[in-house]
């Protein structure tokens, strides 16, 4: 058993980048699809906050812009662009991540003495793996995914994280090389939630809080008003995403154009958005009464890979439709 080499980083030029990941995520409704809250201050140890400061975002000249467009932003020459977002950070790293490296330091050994035996071939062989330290964001998430680096694993920590977050981004990772595309944001949070509350794992990590259960849970109305107002604030009201009109689709008042089963499948989704849409109910749309006869759940799958793909196409988040295995179909928008 190798342990890989960890190493720490904290700057303002990573607090910047983490700052434009997250209004990225913001842009493409990523966030709002999830039932995440967007607030301009940091409530601790709560999963289902996204922590996005108020700073003066319109000094920088087309910030959402260059959000939108990440994270091409900062593959490209935006050095200046980076710099300025980062003049408006401070260096002060807070005290709990100092805890948080020794308690990692403590337990490591075990953490990957259960994970070679769990995940083989093992995603971290020859890796570097690299904490960002961040005050701003979601509690945990994996950056490698957005810059694609080949020997080195990079993912951010929010301060208020526990050393079971840093289980929860590296699963992340982990899911996202050896089943890329394969599921969606619910279904991979179902499977973490599995391994370290049902493994042996669960003995390491005794104060995990499973992040599906955290979305889930019926938050304080003040909270998810105060959302809703910062998001507005923003020019990103609450709204869906997604309308019909007469036989049109459109996404963000756009049209949006489909096949004929695509259209079928797609409009039946918006017609009963937030709720499950069974395989019988799809097939009775797509060859009529009949359908017991022509019943695919094949066609059914791979028309709903394609609306995927067209959605994310036009920049929303592929996981707005979203399986329920072995049932059907959800549409969050």
């Amino acid at each position: 058993m190798t342990i890989p080499k960890t190493t720490w980083h904290h700057s303002k030029k990573s607090e910047a980048l983490r700052l434009l990941e997250t209004a990225h995520s913001i842009q493409n409704h990523f966030y709002q699809t999830q039932e995440f809250l967007v607030l301009p201050e940091l409530v601790k140890n709560n999963p289902k906050v996204v922590y996005f400061p108020n700073l003066d975002y319109y000094k920088i000249e087309d910030f959402w812009k260059k959000a939108k467009k990440f994270p091409d932003t900062y593959r490209q020459k935006s050095g200046s662009f980076i710099s300025k977002l980062a003049s408006m950070m401070t260096e002060d790293m807070p005290k709990t991540f100092v805890e948080t490296q020794k308690k990692w330091m403590r337990i490591e050994k075990g953490f990957w003495k259960i994970i070679s035996a769990l995940l083989v071939p093992s995603p971290f062989a020859n890796k570097k793996i690299k904490f960002i330290l961040t005050r701003f964001g979601t509690i945990c998430s994996d950056y490698t995914y957005y810059l694609k680096r080949k020997n080195v694993i990079e993912l951010y920590l929010r301060a208020d994280a526990d050393i079971s977050n840093i289980a929860e981004a590296l699963f992340i990772y982990a899911l996202n090389i050896l089943t890329p595309e394969k599921y969606s944001f619910t279904e991979r949070e179902a499977i973490i939630d599995f391994y370290l509350t049902r493994t042996s794992l669960a003995k390491l990590f005794p104060n995990y809080k499973p992040t599906l259960d955290s979305l889930r849970s019926t938050q304080q109305a003040q909270l998810t008003k105060q959302s809703e107002n910062y998001l507005r604030k923003f020019g990103f009201p609450k709204k869906q995403v997604f309308t019909q009109k007469g036989n049109c689709l459109f996404i963000d008042d756009r049209p949006f154009h489909l096949t004929k089963n695509e259209s079928k499948l797609f409009k039946l989704l918006i017609q009963k958005r937030k709720s499950l849409v069974n395989y019988d109910e799809f097939a009775e749309v797509l060859w009529g009464k009949d359908s017991y006869d022509k019943f695919s759940l094949s066609a059914i799958t791979k028309t709903v890979e394609r609306v995927r793909k067209k959605i994310k196409s036009r920049g929303i988040h592929k996981d707005v439709i979203q399986a329920q295995k072995g049932q059907g179909y959800i549409l969050l928008d």
